[in-house]
């Protein structure tokens, strides 16, 4: 079969297209035919070895699966042949990825797709919303009323991160391009700041909960812009290192939290599965596609991802 897949960590330049051996279905697999991905800036860490994890070579990348099963294996239940489905946690600790033509899925990381949602409008929010709704619920126990921060709205996670805490009842206040504004209002964001310049003295109140989801804002406003005793939520940095103001950490009684999709346990994942399908069939979660391309494309789609400036998810099909 067909498929992206690296021999070794490195640039984007390691990533090769061609023939590699069908999966072999072990008895807790479930067979799909790969029908819709997306590239997501994470798939980067685990192909640099930024992020390390178990890999096995010739190792297909890509995290997130949307398709149809094609088989299943003798010790899975609860799916059959022709089910519509997705997965969003492949590609690491030893899993093969979704950018091949058929994906081999262990059964317990593979939900049902709502049958009111296309493949390709699952397939561009699930990174972004299953940190969003982990992240909301695990972590931040977010309540309705509460007043969220959320840096870098427009993005893959911020506007998950908006979305979801919109339907928990939350009121949203982000950060934005100007031209990102309206979009970033129509998700329910009630008020929408330039993030150029901004600072945590532009809010009107304090907030319940702060998370930059785009990494590029220092940490240490964040405690000004907090009521006493409120939380942090980190899922991204452009800096290996960041000064944390403790006294200010203990004196106001906050909580950080800090996770990575790739540790959260099973069980985690899949209730955030639920939570998502139930807000993708209501219309409630959706994404934006910047550009269209192909798991040939492997290799392109990494250079885009890490020269930035994407106005939402690189869509990725088999052909």
């Amino acid at each position: 079969m067909k498929a992206s897949y690296v021999t070794e960590t490195g640039d984007p330049d390691v990533i090769s297209y061609g023939e590699i051996p069908d999966p072999v279905l072990a008895p807790t697999d479930i067979l799909v035919r790969m029908e819709a991905s997306e590239g997501v800036i994470a798939d980067s860490y685990v192909r640099t070895g930024l992020y390390p994890t178990p890999q096995v070579y010739p190792q297909v990348i890509g995290r997130d699966l949307v398709g149809v099963v094609e088989e299943v294996g003798e010790g899975t239940t609860g799916f059959t042949v022709g089910d519509r489905v997705w997965s969003n946690s492949l590609g690491y600790g030893g899993r093969p990825g979704a950018w091949s033509e058929r994906v081999a899925v262990p059964v317990e990381r593979l939900y049902h797709l709502p049958e009111n949602v296309s493949a390709e409008d699952a397939a561009v929010v699930l990174h972004g919303g299953a940190t969003a709704c982990i992240g909301l619920q695990r972590y931040a126990d977010l309540k309705p009323g509460e007043r969220v921060f959320v840096g870098g709205g427009a993005g893959g996670v911020g506007s998950a991160v908006v979305q979801v805490a919109v339907a928990m009842g939350a009121v949203v206040v982000a950060t934005a391009s100007p031209d990102d504004h309206e979009w970033v209002r129509s998700l329910g964001a009630s008020e929408v700041f330039d993030y150029h310049g901004f600072e945590p003295s532009d809010l009107s109140e304090k907030v319940d909960l702060w998370w930059d989801t785009s990494g590029k804002m220092p940490l240490a406003p964040a405690f000004d812009a907090l009521a006493p005793g409120e939380r942090i939520v980190v899922t991204a940095s452009d800096s290996e290192e960041e000064t944390l103001p403790v006294q200010s950490l203990f004196f106001t009684n906050h909580t950080v939290y800090g996770f990575a999709l790739p540790n959260e346990p099973v069980a985690v994942l899949a209730e955030a599965a639920r939570v998502m399908n139930s807000l993708l069939a209501a219309g409630k979660l959706e994404g934006r596609v910047d550009q269209r391309l192909t798991i040939a494309d492997g290799r392109k789609v990494h250079e885009k991802l890490e020269a930035g400036g994407l106005k939402g998810r690189i869509l990725v099909l088999p052909s």
